[in-house]
């Protein structure tokens, strides 16, 4: 498959005719420097119409039963044609009620009894995971700032969706990667099979070969494009130099960037298709991924890089389709410290962390948001999430609830201690102030304007990430702005936004997103807490209504998300965001018995880590549904 990709040539040429060679590939903003996509929503202009996780993406095509975990179904062998139904006990309306076994069984959020797939596709890897790729094929660490994100999205990073080549993103990624190939070049000579003088093309060569098979993923890779370029320019240029155009146009060809979930390919695969003759389209068919694209789809959804020399000599053989194989392969990758890096990744991307870098504050509101205090919160979070996995089985009550975390020194004027317990070791929160993750300053720094709290798009953020409650865009219409003056000068922003719930075009959308924005009111913009705001003491009660099993009232954020912790609508909604990052893609209806069941062993286990594997080892995972191109 990497020549088959490499063949194309020149990428900018690919990227030109994109659109011929594949149509699958779905583009959306830049890779780089992403467009904003987060709905900044305003205080006016919203509707109230609520579009659940299960209503949005492509519609999967071909029926195919989904195996449990433990099932004897290879991964990548189709399962039978038929599955046992599953019944919808309850009320399914965001607002109703639904029985007690509905909820036990899943059926009430995952009422689907069709198993569809993921469509066919290629899919861009991430910078985070590109960079990954680059510094294991080269044996050196690379550094590529300027690839990571910095603005914060309302999706995965790893969306295949939204993820893109522009030519502002490919120009600025051949330009640092050049960089760092020289920054590194005494390291990477090192590495080479000779010396600098004996640098010949079969030295050349092998040193190309062993950078692409980890670099493609293959035991076997294709480094005839690279070793053309070495071989033309090493006269002119010197040897050493040439390796470094070589290497460049190695790690920037489309083996590298993309990896395919194509299935078995045929001689003709990568050339324009032809101009159709006729209307009439083929039925969607069921194809298994290849072992290799299988090997990479395992590799980078557990360990977010490539494949390991073990995993592509099992790729190589053909025996990862095999289930013990992969079970084990699975299990080894979990185990190792990259895969529980990776599951890290999967819950620093759903709480919004990813771009963490770009965080900005305004220093005349915050000069103590030093680069210093940045860092040390983010890795207060990181710590706390390897703890909750490591040493609290993954309990996503402790996640959401725990009142200790790794606050470092920097953090005690955020937290208001005197003092943290030694490096390493758990401090007691401020008791009715502080509990789990949601509450922690990074999180909160995240989901806050620079310089004010922020309480819509918090509450933006409650409904996305922890309820799966998406609303739509606010209507082509200009609503009458309230006259806040009556109010005094003094009035709260809760005061102000209970004028907005009463206008006829905002009130849908402002009576879900304000409760729990104004339940995190007690922390500003950096995570510091604070009774007042203003003058005035905060009110952060409410109550989430519009929810199922959600709606107790709340006193602050604590009781909030105390609640939360066992609300089977947030276990529902976690689920389906582990979903969203192992497919890269949002769920339909018919990915709904791959999430019943998802859901059912969370339910059991309350193992937040325990999602992404339980998911990688759906027979879904491992198979696709190509359509008539």
């Amino acid at each position: 498959m990497s020549q088959q990709l490499d063949r194309f040539g020149g990428f900018r040429e690919d990227l030109s005719r994109r659109n011929s060679w594949d149509d699958r590939w779905r583009h959306g903003t830049g890779w780089v420097s992403p467009a904003i996509l987060s709905v900044l929503l305003a205080t006016a202009g919203c509707t109230g119409k609520v579009v659940t996780g299960g209503n949005k993406g492509s519609t999967p095509g071909t029926p195919a039963s989904a195996a449990a975990p433990g099932s004897p179904s290879a991964p990548g062998t189709p399962p039978p044609a038929s599955s046992p139904g599953i019944s919808v006990p309850g009320a399914s309306s965001s607002t109703g009620t639904a029985s007690a076994a509905g909820v036990a069984d899943g059926s009430a959020f995952f009422p689907g009894t069709t198993q569809g797939l993921t469509q066919t596709r290629i899919w861009q890897l991430t910078p985070a995971q590109y960079i990954t790729t680059v510094s294991d094929a080269l044996g050196v660490t690379i550094d590529m700032p300027r690839l990571l994100p910095t603005t914060r999205e309302d999706h995965f990073l790893n969306d295949a969706t939204a993820l893109a080549v522009s030519d502002v993103s490919f120009a600025n990624l051949e330009e640092d990667l050049r960089a760092q190939l020289v920054t590194q070049q005494a390291a990477i000579t090192a590495r080479l099979p000779c010396a600098v003088a004996a640098l010949d093309v079969t030295c050349a060569g092998n040193f190309l070969k062993s950078v692409g098979a980890v670099a493609q993923g293959v035991v076997t890779p294709n480094t005839a494009p690279a070793l053309q370029v070495f071989t033309a320019l090493s006269a002119k240029a010197g040897a050493r130099a040439a390796l470094d155009d070589a290497l460049l146009a190695m790690l920037m060809a489309p083996s590298v960037l993309f990896r395919t979930e194509l299935g078995p390919q045929d001689a003709t695969f990568g050339t324009p298709s032809p101009t159709a003759t006729a209307t009439a389209t083929a039925p969607a068919a069921t194809v298994s991924l290849t072992p290799v694209e299988l090997s990479k789809a395992l590799s980078y959804s557990i360990t977010n890089g490539p494949p390991d020399a073990t995993l592509r000599g099992h790729a190589a053989d053909g025996s990862l389709v095999k289930s013990d194989v992969f079970a084990a392969e699975l299990s080894r990758l979990l185990a190792s410290s990259r895969g529980k890096d990776g599951i890290r990744n999967f819950l620093i991307d759903w709480v919004g962390l990813a771009s963490y870098s770009g965080l900005q504050k305004d220093l005349l509101v915050f000069p103590e948001f030093t680069p210093a205090l940045k860092q040390a919160m983010l890795k207060e979070t990181t710590t706390f999430i390897d703890y909750v996995l490591a040493q609290r089985g993954g309990n996503f009550v402790d996640l959401m609830t725990l009142q200790q975390s790794f606050v470092d020194p920097a953090e005690v004027g955020i937290y208001g201690l005197q003092a943290t317990a030694p490096a390493g070791q758990l401090t007691a929160l401020p008791a009715g102030q502080r509990m789990g993750l949601f509450t922690q300053p990074a999180v909160l720094s995240m989901i806050s304007d620079p310089a004010l709290s922020g309480v819509i798009y918090r509450g933006k953020f409650v409904l996305d990430r922890l309820l799966c409650l998406s609303l739509s865009p606010p209507p082509n219409v200009v609503a009458e702005f309230p006259d806040f003056t009556a109010l005094g000068p003094n009035a709260t922003v809760k005061q102000r936004l209970g004028l907005v719930e009463n206008i006829a075009q905002c009130g849908g959308c402002h009576k879900m997103l304000d409760p729990p924005g104004f339940a995190l009111e007690h922390y500003d913009s950096i995570g510091r807490y604070r009774t007042d705001a203003q003058g005035t003491t905060i009110d952060a009660t409410g109550a989430l209504t519009f929810t199922r099993f959600t709606q107790d009232p709340f006193m602050d954020a604590t009781q909030m998300f105390t609640t939360m912790a066992t609300s089977p609508d947030v276990r529902a909604c976690v689920t389906r965001q582990a979903f969203r990052y192992v497919f890269g893609r949002s769920e339909t209806a018919g990915d709904d018995p791959v999430l019943v069941k998802t859901y059912q062993q969370f339910a059991t286990s309350g193992d937040v880590g325990g999602l992404v594997p339980q998911l990688v080892s759906s027979a879904a995972f491992a198979l696709r549904e190509r359509t008539a191109q």
